[in-house]
């Protein structure tokens, strides 16, 4: 239900309402929101090489993906970049404020990080690069196996699914959100009636909000 997979009327309708997002006033206003991320970050690297540790930069880059794009599109700071003691607090923050919003993040990475169009991904992704026709058949067999990745991936975005309705739900209560994030933005404008509050309804929400989450940390 996110915007890559919708068509017609309701798709211009989803594109029109997001297209201000990616207006350059507003994507000059998240250049700070990074610039903190990484200054945040930075500090993680020279705990590290105190410690002499081995710094695994696609692990750094993914955290510092989610974490900019998990304020720019929900307004949520998931804390991932902070140095270790800093980053607890802000998850137990949240915790409480969002309801196991932690244990989203930690599916969110699995998620992504599963999303590998090579000979590490699922078995249905290997029979894909090589037979595409069998990607999807072998899939929808595979995910009813338990074990199987392609049934662990499934089951994590069920999940994923499940906690995201649980955030837009929470900001929906929240009426002095504001319009700074892509979440915000769309439900400002749903409750305006500048769109049809049958085109976004909390399904499409949650879909095109985890789908820019999704494609942008990918």
């Amino acid at each position: 239900k996110g915007l890559f997979f919708t068509r017609d009327a309701r798709w211009s309708a989803m594109r029109n309402t997001i297209l201000s997002v990616y207006q350059p006033s507003h994507l000059a206003k998240l250049v700070p929101t990074m610039q903190a991320f990484i200054e945040a970050a930075t500090q993680n690297l020279h705990s590290n090489e105190e410690e002499e540790q081995d710094i695994i930069f696609s692990d750094l880059s993914l955290k510092l993906a989610t974490d900019v794009i998990g304020q720019a599109a929900f307004g949520v700071d998931f804390g991932l970049s902070k140095p270790q003691s800093a980053s607890d607090q802000s998850v137990n923050h949240l915790n409480h404020d969002n309801g196991e919003v932690s244990d989203f993040i930690n599916q969110h990475i699995y998620s992504t990080t599963m999303l590998k169009m090579d000979l590490s991904g699922s078995f249905s992704i290997i029979l894909g690069l090589l037979v595409p026709i069998l990607q999807e058949p072998f899939r929808q067999i595979l995910k009813r196996i338990p074990g199987t990745i392609d049934w662990k991936v499934d089951k994590t975005n069920h999940n994923l699914s499940s906690r995201l309705e649980e955030i837009v739900a929470q900001r929906m209560k929240d009426k002095d959100r504001g319009s700074k994030d892509f979440l915000s933005l769309i439900l400002s404008a749903r409750e305006s009636e500048t769109v049809s509050k049958t085109v976004f309804t909390s399904d499409y929400i949650s879909a095109v909000t985890y789908e820019h989450l999704l494609a942008g940390s990918a």
